[in-house]
């Protein structure tokens, strides 16, 4: 939900696709990356998000790696590069390092909402380590911050946070209580005049991961008809979603159906979740599809 893919025009892809591979040998053959124009800086991290997206880590690691070795220890870019580093390392399960990475990025930083967005990010690596006592703490550190800095749209995310908190260690109520305040939230941010397209299309997209984490929760309080209700209020044909959280909504349908005695709907949805899961190396939920499968 973190990093969205902007969408080119097509007659445009050859020459993009070019211009981002000179970038990244510039960042390799530079002598300092600060030598970089922070465009071409900008280019070379979306780059390694692109591959990070289509799992290709090893290239992302590789890319991120040298340009930190380019970079002096108080270079402004330093900061952007162990956070890339943080959630590189989430993704590939490498949740210790990740938060090693996580504090180094947050060493680095002075800016409030990138502080903000840090401590968010990091303690869902934390509800990985099942550390949960740490991953509330830097949430109602995130939340402090923003009483002070009033921002909607990480404020729906802190939210949607602290109920994954609350889903991992069994209060379910608490978490659905969060879970509601960040769709309210998200759905402020979404249709808001004053949030520009881009803004309001992810929070669109968190809008749809918010309401699976509804169903889920129901889900696991054997309410599986509540958790439908919830899962039928995304968008038709999942228009507007990532394919991260079509995944998602797929595998958990999967469950829902196969909790009601669906068999058939059930397996209709988990295998499109794994024509979705595999080729995009989404692991766990690949699991959970799989796990799910068994029991048919």
């Amino acid at each position: 939900m973190r990093y969205l893919l902007r969408v080119f025009l097509f007659v445009m892809l050859l020459h993009t696709h070019c211009c981002r591979a000179q970038q990244v040998q510039d960042v390799h053959a530079s002598k300092s990356a600060e030598q970089l124009s922070p465009a071409a800086f900008e280019e070379a991290l979306t780059q390694g998000d692109e591959w990070v997206r289509n799992g290709r880590y090893d290239e992302a690691g590789r890319l991120y790696h040298n340009m930190l070795q380019q970079t002096a220890p108080t270079s402004p870019y330093r900061q952007r590069i162990y956070a890339k580093f943080a959630n590189l390392y989430n993704y590939t399960g490498r949740y210790k390092e990740s938060v090693e990475m996580y504090y180094l990025a947050l060493k680095h930083t002075r800016d409030t909402l990138t502080h903000i967005k840090l401590l968010v990010n990091m303690s869902a690596v934390f509800i990985d380590l099942k550390d949960y006592a740490k991953s509330m703490q830097n949430l109602d550190a995130a939340l402090d911050l923003l009483a002070h800095s009033r921002n909607d749209y990480w404020a729906a995310i802190a939210h949607s946070s602290k109920g994954n908190v609350y889903g991992a260690t069994g209060r379910n109520p608490a978490a659905l209580a969060e879970y509601r305040k960040a769709y309210g939230l998200s759905q402020l941010v979404a249709k808001s005049q004053s949030s520009d397209q881009g803004t309001r299309h992810e929070m669109t997209d968190f809008c749809s991961l918010v309401l699976n984490n509804i169903a889920d929760t129901y889900l696991k309080e054997d309410v599986p008809d509540s958790a439908l209700h919830y899962l039928q209020l995304l968008p038709q044909n999942f228009a507007g979603m990532t394919q991260y959280s079509k995944c998602t909504a797929l595998v958990t349908m999967g469950q829902v159906y196969c909790r009601k005695g669906d068999d058939g709907l059930a397996m209709d949805c988990l295998k499109q979740a794994l024509a979705i899961g595999e080729p995009s190396r989404y692991l766990i939920l690949n699991r959970q599809a799989y796990a799910t499968l068994a029991t048919l």
